[in-house]
């Protein structure tokens, strides 16, 4: 499934008398494409999103299976246990499926052949992936829950080797994050740039969790006592925020981050460009669960009755609603200008995505293809010198 394109059209000689005629080129609201990937009575969520490529888990009315789809579906996993956790690269698929030889969870890969990474007797959960490249945890304490990380790039490496808890680890390319614990109860950050020792970026008296990663560029949330806080490692940590209420679940792209903030009267959504910190979102009610690429934008908002999913472009100051219904759409997920999410249809969980196709439309945009050239000056000249005033003769004083 090709990307799709939008283009700003420029003035060229052909255009002028268009444009004499139409005015002004006018930015009105984004333009985007709905698609319902599933349709059927068995609950479909946990969507999961990296180009054309979709990845779910769904009900097959005896257990959870894994779901993918690049214009097609196909169904990945068909057995008599529970799949879940899906993520998905342009590489292939990963999630955990439950082993009944160990009986444990084990960490499972498929590219259009399956492969188990895993094969021992305690519980692997929480994968993801980053082309062809996968990390998740491994419960090797047994009733210690000693949690370790592990990463698998056709060779499996085992990341940390402690006593004590290692978890919640992302992943950009062949660079880790996670949250680990150097003394109760205190989680620090560490970062794996794929060849180094692992170095712990965080050293301090106070929580840090929820690592994401992008590229070696690294956000956390760290509870300072009095409340959370947003802050930010390249190699040098920034403070990103710094105010009396709680900031959490940061999400990065490059050197840009969302979270949320409770300002008191709501949650809002920020946005930081790695020098100047912007609102995106002014309202009394409940806006979270942000992601982000590039500097699109994507999260959802309770509307009083229920959740509906908003896509907000920061370079064009441009907002969408994407959906607008009596129910409840969240799990929203975004790679490029795709943005999934499930949502419940009365019956059960379906899965959808909207494609946009265009950050902004024009008012001269006849054709509604996201650019202004001669196809709209051939469906302005079909209805050239046609008149639908009542008086006929009215038309041509």
């Amino acid at each position: 499934m090709k990307n799709g394109k939008c283009y700003r059209a420029g003035v060229v000689a052909g255009a002028l008398l268009f444009l004499s005629f139409s005015g002004i080129l006018e930015a009105g609201p984004i333009g985007f494409t709905l698609t319902q990937i599933t349709d059927n009575n068995s609950g479909d969520n946990n969507p999961r999103v990296c180009g054309g490529n979709v990845v779910w888990r769904g009900s097959d009315g005896n257990d959870l299976e894994i779901f993918f789809w690049d214009g097609n579906t196909t169904q990945v996993t068909n057995n008599g246990v529970a799949d879940d956790m899906p993520a998905v690269s342009e590489a292939g698929v990963v999630w955990r499926g439950w082993d009944t030889n160990d009986p444990d969870y084990e960490i499972y890969f498929w590219d259009g052949n399956t492969t188990q990474l895993t094969n021992n007797d305690y519980d692997d959960r929480y994968p993801e992936i980053s082309g062809p490249n996968v990390v998740w945890y491994g419960e090797l304490g047994g009733a210690s829950e000693d949690w370790e990380i592990f990463f698998w790039d056709g060779n499996t490496t085992q990341l940390t080797n402690d006593s004590s808890d290692d978890e919640a680890p992302k992943i950009s390319g062949s660079n880790v994050t996670w949250m680990g614990k150097t003394r109760d109860p205190d989680m620090e950050i560490f970062f794996w740039d794929g060849v180094s020792t692992p170095e712990q970026i965080t050293e301090n008296d106070y929580w840090d969790a929820n690592p994401q990663i992008s590229g070696s560029n690294v956000v956390w949330e760290m509870s300072d006592g009095n409340d959370s806080e947003i802050f930010f490692w390249d190699g040098n940590t920034t403070q990103v925020t710094d105010n009396n209420y709680d900031d959490v679940n940061p999400r990065i792209s490059g050197t840009n981050v969302v979270w949320e903030g409770n300002d008191v009267s709501s949650w809002e959504i920020f946005f930081w460009d790695g020098n100047s910190t912007e609102r995106l979102t002014y309202n009394e009610l409940l806006d979270n669960g942000a992601e982000i690429w590039g500097t699109y934008v994507v999260w959802q908002r309770h509307d009083g009755n229920d959740y509906e999913i908003f896509f907000h472009d920061v370079n064009s100051g441009q907002t969408a609603q994407l959906t607008d219904n009596n129910r409840n759409d969240g799990d929203q997920q975004i790679s490029g200008p795709r943005v999934v999410w499930d949502a419940h249809d009365g019956n059960d969980w379906e899965i959808y995505m909207a494609v946009v196709d265009c950050l902004y439309t024009l008012d001269t945009d006849l054709n509604r293809d996201c650019k202004v050239d001669f196809e709209d000056f051939a469906v302005f000249c079909e209805d050239w010198l046609e008149c639908t005033k009542l008086e006929q003769e009215d038309c041509w004083e």
